[in-house]
């Protein structure tokens, strides 16, 4: 199961600094993201970035229908390249305060652990798409802090909403437990086909 948090996507849309300069991603805005889990392909996660005390989402079957959530997100934080050219950092993060299991200790959530990892995947997924998108603006010199590059990245947010739930229902209609496994090996080699735009590489040139 995951829990969708809101991405902190700060945009200005037309609007630029004194000046006409790019905005740049304040002190403040870049604090609101510290003390996540941020996605690594060497860290997978741990149960220990579950702290949260109670399920903080609500199911119809209840919260005993659930072993565990995850709380992702994507930071999309405005910034500006050594030359002053626009443009955006792209995050994808878990939140430990909002990321609950049941049972940590249950011999049956290395399956929940693993079910939860390929969300917090996804996630890294639609980032690397966000920067793309973004590498695409920055390379034809386009003016980035628009409605129509905010449009397009909302769009991606939803899509990663969908494929998440898409994930769940699968998982959820499967009496053979493969679901999981597939969905692994396909996530991994789409991020395979954007490792160009993974966690470590900075849209900021």
């Amino acid at each position: 199961m995951f829990l969708s948090l809101l991405a902190r996507l700060l945009l200005v849309a037309g609007l630029g600094t004194l000046g006409g300069g790019p905005p740049h991603a304040s002190r403040a805005a870049q604090a609101e993201v510290r003390g996540m889990v941020y996605w690594q392909a060497q860290r997978p996660l741990r149960w220990g970035d579950f702290r949260a005390r109670t399920c903080p989402v609500q199911t119809r079957a209840g919260e005993r229908a659930l072993g565990a959530c995850v709380a992702t997100g994507i930071a999309v934080l405005p910034c500006a390249d050594a030359r002053g050219r626009g443009t955006f950092q792209v995050a994808s993060y878990l939140d430990p305060s909002h990321s609950w299991v049941r049972d940590s200790a249950s011999f049956a959530n290395r399956l929940t652990l693993a079910h939860e990892q390929v969300h917090f995947d996804i996630n890294e997924l639609y980032a690397r798409q966000i920067r793309a998108l973004v590498a695409s603006y920055y390379r034809a010199g386009r003016y980035p802090f628009t409605a129509e590059l905010h449009g397009r990245i909302a769009e991606l947010l939803v899509a990663k909403t969908t494929c998440n739930n898409r994930f769940d229902a699968e998982v959820a209609a499967d009496s053979i437990g493969g679901s999981v496994t597939r969905w692994q090996a396909t996530v991994q080699q789409q991020l395979l086909d954007l490792a160009a735009y993974g966690a470590e590489a900075s849209t900021c040139r």
